[in-house]
């Protein structure tokens, strides 16, 4: 075998030794390109080109070594040795081996995959012979470009704990929450992706929520006629952030999750969220009208969007919004709280100009003690 490897490359050699030139590299991706051109090998062979292989690679450069790892790396009878001198070589080799169906011990690409390189790990997370250790592992880092892979990758065995974490993180990382949206072959609930959506995939949710829920909206649930009121003239003034205030307290959840519910131009989240209140699909007109151009400009939008409202049960609603939101909705909501008394509402209204349809500001209501300042000056 070694006079096989040879062949032909006798000037090369004795360039290297007469020279002063370190041919090293280049011989190891020649003699290694002579290695994979057959599939199979004798015994005796294949120690031949891990003697002279196990030579050369020191003298490698990281580029000859990546394209020896590319190589070599698919080849079913690739030498171990020479497998692990490749992933020594550094984080970039090892991710180009690792990006090929190479055998690697499974203890080593698990500790990789969670405490290697981002490059490491995102050749990892594409591997299709991942065992459920790496997966968790990989799962466990906090890169988007690792999650993705990971994500995409279909033949990853992710446990009922991993998907519910991809989940969450895709509710707030855009990239992520696309890749598992476009998995149609995930059969898993993947509501808490609804603002990342698209229609269709939005239309797939709201009938998944109104079959895995049967309930009766209860009158029991809904508003008192005043808080109803307060919302509409909230709305009809583009008070959004003082709105979306108002509608968190009645929902139970943080007034920030609110927000880009509201800010949403379809208008979907917000016909989900005034669900989750019970409200009537008048009421709930009122608040479309006061909404984007959009939709406030177009009847078939706003019938569509009261008949979201209307069609979803108060359970089904509320399950949503939760998914949405990433937490559960409070299940006693104090009625008689306003926004006055959300301990955030300086700084929640002071950003109301941020909102979808913030509209110029508005005076603020002198005080008591204003007046008097007023009167005396």
């Amino acid at each position: 075998m070694t006079s096989d490897l040879l062949s032909g490359l006798e000037g090369l050699v004795a360039l290297g030794k007469d020279g002063g030139l370190n041919m090293k590299p280049i011989l190891l991706r020649v003699i290694t390109d002579q290695f994979i051109s057959r599939p199979k090998h004798p015994m005796a062979d294949i120690r031949q080109y891990e003697e002279l292989a196990l030579q050369l690679l020191p003298q490698a450069d990281v580029a000859s070594a990546v394209i020896v790892a590319r190589h070599l790396g698919p080849h079913t009878e690739a030498p171990p040795s020479i497998i692990e001198k490749l992933l020594d070589k550094g984080a970039e080799v090892a991710a180009a081996l690792f990006a090929t169906p190479a055998r690697i011990d499974a203890a080593k690409l698990a500790e990789r995959a969670e405490w290697g390189s981002v490059a490491e790990a995102v050749a990892i997370a594409g591997r299709s012979t991942l065992d459920a250790r790496t997966a968790a592992g990989l799962a466990r880092r906090q890169e988007t470009e690792v999650l993705c892979a990971l994500a995409a990758n279909k033949d990853a065995p992710l446990d009922a704990h991993a998907i519910s974490f991809l989940l969450q993180r895709g509710r707030t990382d855009r990239e992520l929450g696309l890749v598992l949206l476009a998995r149609t072959d995930l059969t898993i609930d993947k509501s808490a992706l609804f603002l990342l959506a698209n229609a269709e995939q939005r239309a797939g949710m709201l009938a998944a929520a109104r079959a895995a829920d049967h309930g009766v909206r209860g009158e029991s649930r809904r508003m008192p006629q005043r808080d109803l009121d307060a919302l509409a003239d909230l709305a009809a003034s583009q008070k959004w952030g003082l709105f979306a205030i108002e509608l968190a307290m009645r929902l139970g959840c943080d007034p920030r999750g609110v927000q880009a519910i509201i800010r949403d131009k379809s208008g979907e989240p917000l016909a989900v969220a005034l669900a989750a209140l019970g409200m009537q699909p008048a009421d709930a007109a009122r608040i479309f009208l006061s909404s984007e151009p959009d939709i406030s400009h177009s009847v078939d939008r706003i019938r569509i969007l009261t008949r979201i409202a209307s069609d979803l049960s108060v359970n089904a609603a509320r399950h949503l919004m939760g998914a949405m939101l990433g937490q559960p909705l409070a299940s006693d909501i104090p009625r008689h709280r306003r926004y006055e008394q959300a301990p955030d509402v300086a700084s929640l209204a002071g950003r109301e100009n941020t909102l979808r349809r913030a509209g110029a500001a508005q005076p603020r209501p002198v005080t008591p003690a204003g007046r008097v300042a007023q009167q005396r000056s």
